[in-house]
């Protein structure tokens, strides 16, 4: 069965009051939605507190959540913005508008943004799992977009080196990512599209 699937399950018992099905979820969310707040509120505590709270609301709230998508998209804009009010709060230049607090599961903006977190999540995850010259290759070469000869000044290496790590690394990642079934979601944004290549034959 899929993680998916899986979670839907939880989903169910957790709508039931499932003390055990909340702490799967909040096992399972509560890291991407810190990546959602930290990059907002640019502080590791005020991040964990905010991220607790939603939680709380979430259990609050949990007879209207009937599968994970509605749960991940709750807490997304619940999240999002409660950092974006505290860091309106302390001053901070913030470029981003609420999102509704309703917003519909299927709305593309919430969705996109809420797989955008997990598949950033997944990939530096799955990152910390190279050597360091697989890693420094790959985020200078896909993820800053990095051509060749800058990468070879930057690490002091030759053209066939970034070709030999860039190699290792996507085919370390693609196992990696695979195994977590992100292949399945590409679908769901044009952003994906320049990672496509993790999932190719």
């Amino acid at each position: 069965m899929s993680t998916e699937l899986l979670l839907n399950e939880v989903v169910v018992k957790f709508q039931r009051g499932d003390v055990l099905a909340f702490k799967k979820l909040f096992e399972s969310l509560s890291r991407q939605m810190l990546y959602v707040t930290q990059g907002i509120v640019k502080d590791t505590q005020t991040a964990d507190e905010i991220v607790s709270d939603g939680f709380l609301k979430l259990w609050e709230a949990r007879r209207q959540f009937n599968n994970i998508n509605s749960v991940r998209a709750y807490l997304y804009v619940l999240i999002r913005n409660a950092s974006l009010n505290h860091a309106r709060a302390v001053q901070q230049r913030i470029k981003y508008t609420p999102l509704e607090e309703h917003v519909v599961v299927s709305e593309p903006e919430a969705l996109v943004k809420i797989i955008k977190a997990e598949f950033y999540q997944a990939v530096y995850r799955e990152l910390t799992y190279l050597t360091r010259k697989q890693e420094a290759v790959f985020r200078l070469s896909v993820i800053e977009g990095r051509g060749t000869e800058e990468i070879c000044e930057a690490l002091q290496i030759s053209p066939g080196s970034v070709f030999t790590h860039r190699s290792a690394a996507i085919k370390a990642l693609r196992k990696g990512l695979r195994e977590h079934s992100w292949a399945s979601i590409l679908c769901f944004s044009i952003f994906f599209l320049r990672f496509s290549f993790l999932f190719c034959l």
